[in-house]
């Protein structure tokens, strides 16, 4: 589970539940909240996520109904939307330190990895995230412990400029 250079035995446990828990509470609620950000732009989209196409016409409309409904019981806005994409980056980051540390992507999965991996999963069927998780240890373990899920929403759904790389590690 650590790596060389990460905490002591003894240290890790309680490491990893820290992680586990962040994961289970602001990174789920992040996951949640970007998805259907995207589909506010891409609603047709949803019919991927049941394993079909785009949706027909009246589907959208179906959709659009549906989206803004998840919008308000999520508390989504376009200026929410806009600091969780800027924190992106930040996120990503405390994902790498938390793999760096030997409490997750190691050859024994650990509860953070199955927290964050099934977040960061759901978080790939948004084209527009995946080139920000590219190569990071968040899509490692997503990819690792998940299943390509069905859907996708196309990148070029959230607005230009509003989704930031990743600073060379």
């Amino acid at each position: 589970m650590a790596k060389a250079d990460g905490p002591s035995p003894e240290g890790a446990v309680e490491e990893v539940r820290e992680a586990e828990l962040w994961a289970d509470g602001n990174f789920q609620d992040f996951g949640r909240r970007l998805p259907w950000s995207a589909l506010h732009f891409r609603p047709e989209a949803m019919g991927t996520f049941g394993g079909a196409d785009a949706l027909d016409p009246p589907g959208t409309d179906f959709a659009i109904r549906f989206i803004r409904s998840t919008w308000k019981y999520h508390d989504i806005s376009a200026e929410r939307m806009s600091r969780d994409l800027a924190g992106l980056p930040s996120v990503i980051d405390r994902i790498e330190t938390y793999a760096d540390r030997g409490l997750i992507d190691g050859d024994r999965p650990t509860a953070a990895d199955f927290q964050i991996g099934a977040t960061v999963r759901v978080l790939l069927t948004v084209g527009d995230l995946e080139p920000v998780f590219e190569g990071s240890a968040a899509e490692r373990v997503a990819r690792r412990h998940f299943a390509d899920y069905a859907g996708l929403v196309p990148a070029g759904a959230f607005p230009a400029g509003w989704v930031k790389g990743r600073s060379a590690a």
